[in-house]
């Protein structure tokens, strides 16, 4: 939103984009380097090349403390491994026994045994 303020020729609009809580110097995410340069672009276009040059220097030291971060989580890895399964019908679990003729409108468990025999 920033950028399309500047190109609309509304500075003041485009400064106002940018600060939202995220821009901390005392603060690093993955995005704080764009944020950075973006706001001394901003600061730059209002003339105010002091503050400009304060914000570039920030996000280059955002830039150098985000590649030391980087690079301590160099040895982190996640292996994704894809495996096929097959499913064999005879190891699926057989369907539970019910007891035709039993339902007397209770959710009771049958525990007992189930005669196979007519």
């Amino acid at each position: 939103m920033s950028g399309a303020r500047l190109d609309l020729g509304q500075p003041e609009a485009a400064l106002a984009e940018l600060e939202i809580p995220q821009l901390d110097p005392d603060r690093a995410f993955s995005y704080s380097a764009d944020l950075f340069h973006a706001y001394a672009e901003v600061l730059e276009e209002l003339g105010r090349e002091a503050q400009a040059r304060q914000w570039r220097e920030r996000a280059e030291r955002a830039e150098a403390a985000l590649d030391v971060a980087h690079a301590l989580d160099e040895h982190e890895t996640v292996d994704i491994i894809e495996e096929d399964i097959v499913i064999d019908s005879s190891d699926e679990a057989p369907e539970p026994a019910t007891g035709e003729g039993t339902d007397d409108g209770k959710d009771e468990p049958n525990d007992g045994p189930v005669s196979t025999e007519q």
